[in-house]
Parts: C-alpha cells; structure tokens; sequence
C-alpha cells in the first residue's frame, strides 16, 4: 500500500479490495469479491459514468 501511494501519479484508477483506502488525486473503486466476467462488466460501465 506505501508503494502505492509513493507512486500515485501512475495510476488513474486502483481496484481493491481494501476500505477506506484514499489516495489523492486518484479514483478507488472498493469491491469486496473477486468479479466475475459479467460483474467485470458491470464494474467497466460504472467506471465509464463517473469517468
């Protein structure tokens, strides 16, 4: 997670399963199961609305 936030500036998006997890300038999107094929979907149609 520290090396996450020490190199945010690469990253516009970060999927995780951790809550509560901020980092500045950069979008987090928390799930708490692995997704499968359709959830993928529905998490890519997510993304594209708040994007």
């Amino acid at each position: 997670m520290k090396n996450i936030k020490k190199n945010r500036r690469h990253y516009n998006l970060v999927l995780t399963d951790v809550n509560g997890l901020y980092i500045e300038n950069t979008d987090v999107i928390t799930f708490s199961f692995f997704p499968d094929k359709k959830k993928w979907g529905e998490i890519e149609e997510s993304i594209h609305k708040v994007r």
